[in-house]
């Protein structure tokens, strides 16, 4: 029997491999309002980075959304992202 996870602890990193970027860590409905232009709502991030990281709990059975940005259309970027999760049952 797989045990139901009451909750989880993420430890997200990004890093660009370019130029500094924006990153998020963001819901479904602030995934959405990113994507049509709207003001999101998030729970980790910064602007104009190079790399940066952030560690959360996540209770909700919905997943997040790690967003990476580029703010400069003229240029291309790389990045790397890693989510390391672990998660408890009690």
């Amino acid at each position: 029997t797989i045990p139901k996870y009451k909750w989880c602890h993420y430890d997200i990193d990004v890093e660009s491999l370019s130029w500094p970027v924006d990153w998020y860590v963001t819901d479904y409905t602030g995934y959405l309002n990113y994507k049509n232009g709207r003001g999101f709502s998030y729970y980790c991030g910064e602007a104009q980075v190079q790399g940066g990281n952030c560690g959360f709990d996540w209770i909700k059975s919905d997943k997040f959304y790690v967003l990476v940005v580029n703010n400069n259309d003229a240029k291309q970027i790389t990045a790397e992202v890693q989510v390391n999760e672990t998660c408890y049952t009690g």
